[in-house]
């Protein structure tokens, strides 16, 4: 009898451990802290390919009643960055002592796979809106003078800067429910931003103002595509739309160039002679993601913008292959048009 109880309760601690592993506690902005309690009570891949994760979260007011900015949710690595953060509540309305459950749904991989969530801070935001008046400013009044025009763009004024976090109102009990289930479905796909920062748009339009800014080598979720314009997300939670043709390649393609040139380490090392197995190990056709074009009688690779999302070690291999088995002398940036030299710009990681 002892021995199964002991059993027993050394599978519930390995239970509750492994549990506890795929929660995150929240990261609350300041002025929320001791006012909202945020716990994710499950937490479980979605699917074959584990690049899901489903969470039920549990939010609940403290000791007074209250109004919270959006609730945002996502899958994080060990380091504490989310991959994605998702907004599932775009504000949430609690009495005192109640709370509210919310199922959300977000993009995982093989490094985030620990459930979290946070509440957007109210001054981050108001700061964002600033700086993009800023350059909405500059933007209006370079098109008026590419058109000619004298007059300036006049904006609405932005609304009042207003606390995210206020006193709500009590309801009547049948006027609220304790519980809310939301949903929030995961996006069409995600990518990687490859070219120089680009901007998010407020519409599918080259003039709408911006929105944001997507740096190299960030990640953005693709919502929806229309009209050639795909509209985008950041981890940070910004949104807008980008040019259907912007410089992007879906995240798992450094990895996986990666692994394709993988075979050429070994092979390449100091002193390795070249051989036709050795050319032969990396087939050219299975590196169509990364090069656009081979010009041998010109000894020239045209090589798409993954190539600056590619380690310096993958970079050399692919170069010394090339050279050794095809004679290329030259990279060219198929985008541009310029060659590459060594030592040249690469995406953050």
């Amino acid at each position: 009898m002892l021995s199964r109880l002991t059993t027993w309760t050394c599978a519930a601690l390995i239970a509750s451990w492994a549990s506890a592993g795929f929660a995150r506690p929240p990261e609350l902005p300041a002025e929320l802290r001791g006012l909202v309690a945020i716990e994710v009570t499950r937490c479980r891949p979605v699917g074959h390919a584990d690049a899901l994760l489903e969470a039920d979260v549990r939010v609940r007011a403290r000791q007074a009643a209250i109004s919270l900015p959006g609730l945002h949710c996502g899958a994080y690595d060990d380091a504490g960055e989310a991959l994605f953060l998702t907004p599932v509540a775009r504000r949430l309305q609690l009495r005192a002592g109640k709370a509210q459950q919310i199922t959300a749904r977000f993009a995982a991989d093989a490094t985030h796979r620990e459930c979290g969530c946070t509440l957007r801070n109210g001054r981050e935001l108001d700061a964002e809106r600033e700086r993009l008046a800023a350059v909405n400013a500059g933007f209006d009044a370079l098109i008026a003078e590419i058109s000619g025009e004298q007059t300036t763009v006049e904006r609405e004024p932005a609304p009042a800067a207003t606390s995210e976090v206020s006193a709500a109102p009590p309801k009547p009990a049948s006027a609220e429910p304790e519980l809310l289930v939301a949903f929030a479905p995961p996006a069409l796909r995600y990518e990687r931003m490859l070219a120089p920062n680009a901007p998010l748009r407020a519409e599918a339009s080259a003039r709408a103002a911006i929105t944001g800014i997507v740096e190299p080598g960030e990640r953005i979720a693709v919502d929806r595509i229309e009209r050639g314009w795909k509209l985008a997300r950041t981890p940070a939670g910004l949104t807008g739309w980008l040019p259907g043709d912007a410089s992007t390649a879906d995240i798992a393609a450094p990895e996986r160039m990666a692994e394709r040139l993988a075979p050429l380490h070994e092979a390449l090392a100091p002193g390795a002679s070249t051989s036709e197995a050795l050319c032969a190990s990396v087939q050219r056709s299975a590196l169509s993601d990364l090069v656009a074009a081979w010009r041998l009688e010109e000894r020239t690779v045209y090589v798409r913008p993954l190539w600056y999302a590619l380690t310096r070690e993958d970079r050399a291999v692919f170069q010394s292959w090339a050279a050794d088995c095809y004679s290329t002398a030259r990279l060219i940036d198929s985008t541009s048009g310029e060659e590459i030299q060594s030592g040249e710009r690469e995406v953050p990681r």
